[in-house]
């Protein structure tokens, strides 16, 4: 099961969506939330979800957390857009963490479940619609849509980073 969005869904959609979360997460189905989708699985693990201080998006240093189980490495580049934090669930194991962010991701049942904040999925032309579309004013961690479309060989980058993050979660299915 995949789960990703950038914003929520309306209220009717986003408690289906819960339910099916929760769902996913008593099977015995890999499950793969990004963005909304990671903190629909943080809260349905138990964590807090709240209104970051600080929207991050665009372009951030991810560092590693000394305990995470993903084969990345230990400083990358992601590419972020979310206005909301979560806790790190009980039981979790961290991705690692921003200057913005402390908990960027989490895998949860032995790899099982992997919740990730950052959009390594994403690909230079939705990012640029994206921008077109849902971009606010710039802010601590909110960068300019040429700052966040500059280098196009960044999305190639971390296209690479979520090869990896899916060949180990699968293999280990």
């Amino acid at each position: 099961m995949l789960l990703d969005a950038f914003s929520p869904p309306e209220t009717t959609l986003l408690k289906r969506e819960r339910k099916l979360v929760e769902r996913a997460l008593k099977s015995n189905k890999p499950v793969l939330g990004i963005g909304f989708g990671a903190s629909l699985i943080a809260e349905a693990l138990g964590a807090i979800v709240s209104p970051a201080v600080q929207p991050e998006i665009g372009w951030q240093p991810l560092t590693l957390a000394d305990d995470s189980p993903f084969d990345l490495p230990e400083t990358f580049e992601a590419l972020l857009w979310h206005r909301d934090i979560f806790g790190l669930p009980d039981g979790c194991l961290p991705l690692g963490s921003t200057p913005g962010g402390p908990v960027q991701g989490f895998a949860w049942d032995a790899g099982r479940v992997i919740a990730l904040q950052c959009h390594l999925e994403s690909t230079a032309q939705g990012t640029a619609d994206l921008c077109d579309h849902d971009l606010p004013a710039t802010a601590a961690y909110v960068q300019t849509r040429d700052e966040i479309l500059r280098d196009p060989k960044r999305f190639d980058r971390q296209a690479a980073l979520l090869d990896r993050v899916m060949t180990q979660w699968l293999d280990g299915r």
